[in-house]
């Protein structure tokens, strides 16, 4: 590419709507949600206490501060769900 080519992204495929389907299946399978729901309650409080310790102990939590550590809880929660339906996509896979 030399400098004068202008950069362009190539077009991206979209996903089968079965595979979509089969993902939120998996992801809101009943041992998922607890799964992830028990790794939210772990990994959420190691980042609150790494991100907002300061402003917890000097007790200047604000609105937008609260509502920034209840979104803190959903970043494991995410992160968790994800993989383990991908896994389970994965393991159905290799079964059929």
């Amino acid at each position: 590419m030399t400098p004068d080519t202008p950069f362009v992204l190539s077009r991206v495929e979209p996903l089968p709507s079965n595979v979509v389907r089969r993902f939120f299946s998996c992801f809101f399978k009943p041992e998922t949600l607890y799964k992830s729901f028990k790794v939210a309650l772990v990994v959420g409080p190691i980042l609150i206490s790494i991100n907002y310790f300061d402003v917890l102990i000097q007790g200047r939590v604000t609105w937008l501060c609260a509502a920034k550590i209840g979104l803190t809880f959903l970043v494991p929660f995410c992160v968790s769900g994800y993989a383990t339906a991908t896994t389970l996509m994965a393991q159905c896979c290799q079964e059929d």
